[in-house]
């Protein structure tokens, strides 16, 4: 409050308020700019008053378009102050349920398009392009052969919205904090706060989700073998595969997963902040609340997911080509053997795909990603509302009121 403050003036807290001092004569306090009206507040008629200010979840003051106004301070804004609630583990744990909801659900809608797009990259030489592949697997292996994979992408999407959804909301207030000392320095550094708590959320979900993306693969690479074991005896498969068997092999894509993960999740919420922003303050949808403001969601979040998916694509590839077995980096199989580093197993896809192999099913896997990143943010939004921990619900308004 002070801050906002000319240095003539002076704020002390009492209780929920402030109480400014020197006190100022009631009809010093607001005057129109060229004949507009001020902004309203509540007052009493007395000659002279104390100023408080206080923060409230609902505002009573009335702006003018946003219109200015002048005052003894100088002018004044057109609309009030915010700032974001204290994130307490209570809202935490609600944005956790909405974001492992949303996302388990969205995953699961396009299940078979990630089969699509992982056979693409494991098996390249079968299939001419997208639907090809769709109809071949389709027609050799039914509809089943079109869900492969599902227990593992269910559970390990679950984890990624309960661990990435509520850690980005957190690593944004920690990150403005600690670089740039206050939120209002930090908001004109908006897109670098996206990107580096975006990349923190990423690390923190990758952890989990490697294990479940291993499992994954395996089970849409190779059904024959691995669909009958389940997740559980998937993982185990894996963990016993090898001359050094052990649970560090569940693992053993980690490095291009988190790479996958950073670039995605970094390039995904600076590109859905920034695309919001952008559409916002172009009125697009007619922005404002309810069915607009959630197809707005939806827009910004599959331009988002595209975004993400081009440039995280190389990751993704190298990460299949390991978990699928290929240069001895995810264990069983025929493509390697023994534990290789990262440096290695690049430098055999390279030998083995080239370059255009690093893009493999580009097309479907920006098709999958348009799609449930887009879901993804509608359906976060739908349920953090129905919980009362929406971005407006976590809004603080700054009201100044004259008695």
């Amino acid at each position: 409050m002070q801050l906002l403050l000319p240095t003539k003036f002076l704020a002390v807290r009492k209780g929920d308020s402030y109480v400014l001092t020197p006190s100022i004569p009631l009809w010093e306090v607001a005057q129109p700019l060229d004949g507009e009206a001020a902004n309203t507040a509540t007052t009493t008629a007395t000659a002279t008053a104390t100023t408080t200010a206080t923060t409230t979840t609902t505002a009573t003051t009335t702006y003018n378009n946003n219109q200015p106004t002048t005052s003894l301070f100088g002018p004044t804004s057109g609309s009030p102050l915010t700032q974001q609630t204290a994130l307490t583990p209570q809202i935490l744990s609600k944005l956790a349920f909405a974001g492992g909801l949303g996302c388990a659900l969205t995953h699961s809608v396009v299940i078979p398009l990630d089969v699509v797009k992982t056979r693409l990259q494991t098996s390249p030489k079968s299939y001419d392009n997208l639907l090809d592949a769709a109809s071949k697997i389709y027609n050799l292996e039914g509809l089943r052969g079109l869900t492969l994979g599902a227990q593992a992408t269910i559970a390990g999407y679950a984890w990624y919205g309960i661990s990435v959804y509520p850690s980005y909301e957190l690593l944004k207030g920690t990150i403005s904090a600690l670089l740039y000392g206050s939120p209002e320095v930090a908001a004109s550094h908006g897109p670098t706060v996206s990107l580096l708590a975006g990349a923190g959320a990423a690390v923190l979900a990758s952890l989990g989700l490697a294990p479940l993306e291993a499992a994954r693969i395996r089970a849409v690479s190779d059904p024959g073998t691995y669909s009958p074991l389940g997740v559980a005896g998937t993982l185990a498969r894996i963990a016993a595969e090898g001359p050094n068997p052990g649970g560090r092999k569940l693992w053993a894509g980690l490095p291009p997963l988190m790479l996958r993960q950073v670039l995605f999740g970094s390039v995904k919420f600076l590109a859905y902040d920034a695309v919001k922003s952008y559409a916002v303050a172009a009125g697009l949808f007619g922005v404002g609340e309810g069915e607009n403001a959630l197809l707005l969601t939806f827009a910004c979040g599959g331009v988002a997911g595209v975004l993400s998916s081009t440039v995280s694509q190389p990751a993704d590839s190298l990460l299949t080509y390991i978990a699928s077995g290929g240069g001895g980096g995810g264990g069983g199989g025929d493509k390697g053997k023994g534990d290789k580093g990262i440096k290695h197993v690049l430098t055999r896809f390279l030998n083995e795909e080239g370059v255009r192999g690093l893009f493999n099913g580009l097309g479907s896997r920006c098709l999958w990603s348009g799609s449930i990143i887009g879901g993804q943010f509608f359906l976060y939004e739908v349920f953090r509302n129905m919980l009362g921990v929406g971005a407006e619900s976590l809004q603080e308004v700054f009201i100044v009121s004259f008695t």
